[in-house]
């Protein structure tokens, strides 16, 4: 197998390993998202879990896949 397909895949399975770690984020920001707004009816206190969340995934995934 030549270096460059080698690259590729490499390349290929980190865009995938950071798309399920954005997707799973999103999917469990979601569900704190609507439990919380449910819960209060307040979407400013709601949105407490998101904004976290988003600062992580912002901060984390270069790290984990940079």
């Amino acid at each position: 197998m030549s270096d460059t397909l080698k690259n590729d895949k490499a390349a290929v399975i980190t865009l995938a390993g950071i798309v399920a770690w954005d997707l799973a984020g999103i999917f469990t920001d979601a569900i704190l998202f609507a439990i919380l707004y449910r819960r209060t009816g307040n979407c400013l206190i709601s949105y407490v879990p998101h904004f976290p969340n988003n600062m992580i995934g912002f901060f984390l995934v270069p790290v984990m896949f940079g």
